[in-house]
């Protein structure tokens, strides 16, 4: 029997408010997301308030959705996932979302 301890071979930290601000990149690509997807005519009307997002952090993205946006169409809410992240990604690219200073 080996009683020697393996050493992990990575290691995940919850980054948010500690090492990165999430509402710094966040909230921009929100609103970036459902310009986009009233462009492609996939939402009508005005972007749903940033606190339903918010709220809904922690959550799987198909439930964040739901909540953000409970009258569009699977289609729109997949879209959305889609959207959102090359938003968020181009953000970080862009310095978004992390502390100066840790």
């Amino acid at each position: 029997m080996n009683n020697q301890k393996r050493q992990p071979e990575a290691m995940l930290f919850d980054l948010d408010g500690t090492l990165f601000k999430t509402e710094t990149l966040l909230l921009p690509a929100y609103h970036a997301t459902f310009d986009e997807l009233r462009q492609k005519g996939l939402f009508i009307g005005e972007t749903p308030p940033e606190e339903r997002i918010l709220g809904a952090l922690g959550m799987l993205l198909e439930h964040i959705w739901q909540r953000v946006m409970p009258e569009a169409s699977v289609a729109a809410r997949q879209e959305a996932d889609v959207v959102l992240l090359r938003h968020q990604m181009e953000g970080l690219q862009g310095g978004k979302g992390c502390f100066t200073k840790v």
